[in-house]
């Protein structure tokens, strides 16, 4: 049943049956108590968040021992689906939602700068262009050429605005010279960008990599240039982080 032929008609079908789109909202659920947020800032986004929609319809489903299930884009698709949720990590939701409210509080209107470091299939990237079209400008690094066109063609599916979510295919490293396009550092590629500050610059790399790419980010750090980097790794301890915050007098 899930040999070629078949799979056409299961794709048929799913695209016949399936909502046109999917509706996301920001939401916290108990795994992710780990996010150390306030009972009143947890309140506050769940009353100025709003929700994101993504064109579902356009995407065919994952049907497992083809090859296109091999294709992470379509799985991020019906995970998007199944679930009702972004699959974006929720402390990037939260910290780029609380930046949001920051700014109307200030009764102000100007963009938000957000960089997305190992984009990975544009989980994050991709509800930030969904989520504020006009109000953000996004830049997605991902070193896997094959994964950063498929964030530039979901972005298309979706409709984005031109210009509101860029791309980068980009290995970040700790030096690196500015002219390169296959390997960079954060400050080369800011440098490119041009914004006079960074919000948010969010990274997750793997193999421990995150280190090296703060490394490649302390002139935009020591500047002010960039306010706020949201590091997540699965092999570096925080402790080697704090250290490193604390050695540069960030």
């Amino acid at each position: 049943l899930v040999t070629t032929p078949w799979a056409t008609l299961w794709r048929g079908l799913d695209r016949l049956t399936a909502a046109r789109d999917v509706t996301v909202s920001l939401k916290f659920r108990m795994e992710e108590a780990r996010i150390h947020l306030s009972e009143g800032s947890r309140i506050l986004l769940a009353n100025n968040s709003m929700p994101v929609t993504f064109p579902m319809s356009l995407h065919p489903p994952h049907i497992l021992g083809l090859p296109d299930a091999e294709d992470g884009y379509w799985f991020l698709a019906d995970r998007i689906r199944a679930f009702e949720s972004p699959h974006c990590n929720p402390a990037f939701q939260a910290v780029a939602e609380m930046l949001d409210f920051h700014r109307t509080l200030k009764g102000s209107h100007w963009p938000l700068y957000l960089v997305d470091i190992g984009a990975h299939l544009g989980d994050c990237c991709l509800w930030a262009a969904s989520r504020w079209p006009t109000g953000a400008n996004i830049l997605a690094v991902e070193m896997r050429q094959d994964h950063a066109a498929n964030i530039r063609r979901a972005s298309k599916l979706a409709q984005h605005p031109e210009g509101v979510l860029q791309v980068r295919a980009t290995k970040v490293v700790a030096e690196a010279d500015c002219n390169q396009e296959e390997v960079s550092t954060v400050d080369c590629f800011l440098d490119h960008w041009a914004p006079s500050e960074v919000h948010l610059v969010s990274m997750y790399l793997g193999n421990g990599l995150e280190l090296k790419a703060l490394h490649g980010a302390l002139k935009s750090l020591r500047t002010g240039r960039l306010q706020g980097v949201l590091v997540r790794s699965t092999e570096t301890e925080v402790e080697v982080f704090r250290k490193f915050v604390e050695e540069h007098q960030l």
